[in-house]
């Protein structure tokens, strides 16, 4: 269900350039709606996204489990 929240997240970008805009300058704020997991927050408000595509391509290395795109306190778990 994250990923598809993620998704869901990626594509209102994609068709609301307000709502990018807010994504990329607020992203705590514009997505306080979402049930969203400190980790997957993380992912989004971590990333220093200047583009939809920056999104997206944090969200993709996220998924894959890559290590630099984990928020720090998944790190120290991890680690």
């Amino acid at each position: 269900m994250a990923m598809q929240t993620l998704q869901t997240i990626l594509c209102r970008a994609a068709l609301d350039g307000a709502f990018l805009h807010e994504l990329l300058d607020a992203p705590h704020r514009a997505v306080q709606q979402y049930d969203l997991s400190p980790a997957e927050l993380g992912v989004l408000a971590g990333s220093s996204a200047h583009s939809l595509t920056d999104l997206a391509v944090a969200i993709e290395a996220w998924r894959r489990g890559e290590p630099a795109t984990a928020p720090a306190q998944e790190l120290a778990i991890i680690g």
